[in-house]
C-alpha cells in the first residue's frame, strides 16, 4: 500500500499529504547516530544535490539496503518512528524520500504538519479567536 502511495506522490502532488499521513503511522530509515547514550540527541546526516542541501530518508529496510547497500554510509541507517523525527526539524530541511530510487518524493516538514498537528489544521476543531480593536 505504501509503495503504491510513494508512486502517486511521485507523479502528482497532490497524492503528497496521504504518503505523509501514511509515513507518519510507521518507521522510517535515516542516515544517522545518536549523539548522546542517552538517545536524546539525534545527528542526520546530509548531503548535497545541485547546490541545496537535503535529507535523505528510507521507507523501509529493503530501500535503504537496495540503494545504499555499496556505500560508506551502509552502516549508518538507524530505524525511528517518523513521528518522532519530523518534529525535530527545524522546517526549512528538505527531505527525499527514497532518493535513489525510480520514484524519489521531495517533501518537507510543513507537508507532515497537519498530520502531527490536527487541531491546528482542523477547520471544524476547536479555534483560538483573537480580539481585534480598530
Amino acid at each position: 500500500m505504501l509503495d503504491i502511495q510513494i508512486e502517486k506522490a511521485h507523479a502528482d502532488r497532490g497524492a503528497v499529504p496521504e504518503l505523509c499521513r501514511m509515513l507518519l503511522e510507521q518507521p522510517i530509515i535515516i542516515i544517522g547516530s545518536w549523539a548522546d547514550a542517552e538517545g536524546t540527541h539525534l545527528r542526520i546526516q546530509d548531503f548535497k544535490l545541485q547546490g541545496e542541501s537535503f535529507i535523505p530518508f528510507f521507507s523501509d529496510k529493503n530501500q535503504f539496503w537496495g540503494q545504499l547497500g555499496a556505500s560508506p554510509f551502509f552502516d549508518k541507517g538507524l530505524e525511528i518512528d517518523c513521528r518522532l523525527v519530523i518534529p525535530m526539524l527545524h522546517g526549512d530541511e528538505l527531505l527525499i524520500l527514497n532518493p535513489g530510487s525510480t520514484a524519489p518524493v521531495q517533501l518537507r516538514k510543513m507537508d507532515f504538519e497537519p498530520f502531527l498537528y490536527p487541531l491546528a489544521s482542523n477547520a471544524d476543531g476547536p479555534r483560538i479567536d483573537t480580539n481585534e480593536h480598530e
